[in-house]
């Protein structure tokens, strides 16, 4: 609704010319957690997977949110294009120990996924999380920012 009165929204449907499928093209105000704080969504995502006693439902009272938007907020984080953050990662800096400084297992991984594909998209995610965090310093390392964007920043609008 508008001051004037009802509006419409036309929704695009597009064809992957590679897979097929079919998508709708929704525009950034009206996506799902496109109003959402970056670093509300890593927060999150870091507290839960760093911490072995948290539940989605302890992250979400902490972040005043509903514990499905905390579930869903690490899903996205996990079906992150990690390989390719790591790749953004080595090209700036070539010499960084990737596998030494990736994350192998999430605290408590063994109570909070309840399927073998639940572990490894936890794993993805705070893999995520950490390689989002190298690439945003790096990128930011000489420039005058005072503080690199936030990992979910970059799995929203990647470059």
């Amino acid at each position: 609704m508008t001051a004037e009165g009802a509006a419409s929204l036309t929704v695009r449907r597009v064809r992957c010319v590679d897979c097929g499928r079919t998508h709708s093209l929704i525009p950034a105000f009206a996506a799902s957690g496109a109003h959402a704080d970056d670093g509300l969504i890593e927060h999150t995502g870091t507290s839960y997977l760093a911490d072995p006693a948290a539940t989605y439902r302890s992250v979400a009272a902490a972040a005043g949110i509903a514990h499905a938007t905390a579930h869903r907020w690490l899903t996205r984080l996990g079906r992150v294009a990690v390989a390719g953050l790591f790749a953004a990662v080595l090209a700036l800096r070539p010499s960084l120990d990737l596998v030494a400084t990736l994350p192998k297992l999430v605290a408590g991984e063994e109570r909070k996924a309840r399927s073998p594909e639940r572990t490894e998209l936890l794993r993805s995610a705070q893999q995520a999380l950490v390689a989002g965090r190298l690439l945003a310093e790096e990128r930011c390392r000489g420039l005058d920012e005072p503080r690199p964007p936030t990992i979910a920043t970059l799995f929203r609008h990647p470059t």
